[in-house]
């Protein structure tokens, strides 16, 4: 191996780099690629792997202090591997030389590329197809292994890219499904899978909106506030989304009090799979990055939700998610 050698660019996507998991590297294995890590001090990626050596060797050795987490690979590297992996999902969320939560980064990592390119195609049917899969893996890898909201926090991506927070909101509403006593399997199986869809109206507002740092106008807004309706028309052309499915989309953003769009419906109408969406939708949007501001702390976006109990959220809905992130 030739240690030293440099890259001299920002560690980013958009200059040839992707950070990646230590756990992605264990599950990648035998795949021949450069790996690189981070150095602060002289603003360079250094090469701590190339493609001879053994990634396995890469995993356990002691690398420079903190560099196992900056670790980075080239993006044509990256969508190679991501590709390979993505037939792979349940071999990865059985794989069981990872924890629970390292088993769900990886997933969540290798869908991100297919599911950002599928939502961005004028035809809804791949990303409903892969909402389908994606959504029944991570509620059997959350579900089965009752993997503590917690947990799926501290490794949740918190950007503001499209796969990270349907994934994210995906597990949080198995965990927070089955703390409210629904223990079904196929219950629970089509509550992820319209977690993983409760945006996909969000593919017909454009995308200068969705990215905008500044304050929304009016008519922007206005664009905003019809993705719960697209998303249910998307849904009603599918055969793989049910009734259920579709009011997650549809009424993911109405109010206990009547005050929410898109009609503005009070509590008694609104779907009880939409009413534990919405706290945990709203939950991962305050603690995530945002291109208008900055995230909220855990304390504080709990906060926010309890102080909405009973008007934007149902109360026990919030109690219940409140007790379940919060349990060690």
């Amino acid at each position: 191996m030739t240690t030293g050698s440099c890259i001299q660019s920002a560690p980013s996507s958009g200059h040839g780099l992707i950070p990646v998991s230590l756990p992605l590297l264990r599950t990648i294995g035998q795949a021949k690629t450069c790996v690189y890590y981070w150095n602060e001090q002289v603003g360079r990626a250094v090469l701590v792997c190339d493609r001879d050596d053994s990634i396995e060797e890469l995993c356990t050795r002691n690398l420079p202090e903190n560099s196992k987490n900056q670790l980075y690979l080239r993006s044509s590297d990256y969508e190679s591997i991501c590709g390979e992996l993505l037939g792979g999902l349940k071999d990865i969320a059985g794989d069981e030389t990872l924890s629970p939560v390292d088993r769900f980064e990886v997933m969540q990592t290798v869908v991100g590329l297919e599911l950002e390119r599928a939502f961005h195609r004028i035809d809804s049917h791949r990303f409903v197809e892969l909402g389908e899969h994606i959504g029944s893996q991570i509620c059997g890898l959350v579900g089965e292994n009752r993997v503590l909201p917690a947990k799926l926090f501290e490794i949740a991506r918190h950007d503001y890219f499209t796969f990270s927070h349907v994934t994210n909101v995906t597990g949080y509403a198995v965990v927070l499904a089955q703390r409210l006593g629904i223990s079904d399997e196929t219950e629970l199986n089509h509550i992820a899978i319209g977690a993983m869809l409760h945006d996909i109206g969000k593919r017909h507002v454009p995308r200068s909106i969705l990215v905008k740092r500044a304050k929304l106008t009016p008519q922007e807004r206005c664009a905003i506030r019809q993705h719960p309706q697209a998303g249910y028309r998307d849904l009603l052309k599918s055969e793989l989304s049910n009734d259920g499915q579709r009011m997650m989309a549809y009424q993911h953003h109405e109010r206990i009090d009547g005050n929410g769009y898109p009609v503005c419906i009070l509590g008694p109408e609104i779907h009880d799979w939409a009413k534990l969406l919405s706290v945990v939708d709203v939950f991962d949007a305050l603690t995530g990055e945002r291109p208008y501001r900055k995230p909220l702390s855990f304390t504080s976006a709990l906060d926010f939700m309890a102080a909405r109990a009973g008007t934007q959220f149902d109360t026990e809905v919030v109690k219940c998610w409140i007790a379940a992130i919060t349990q060690k």
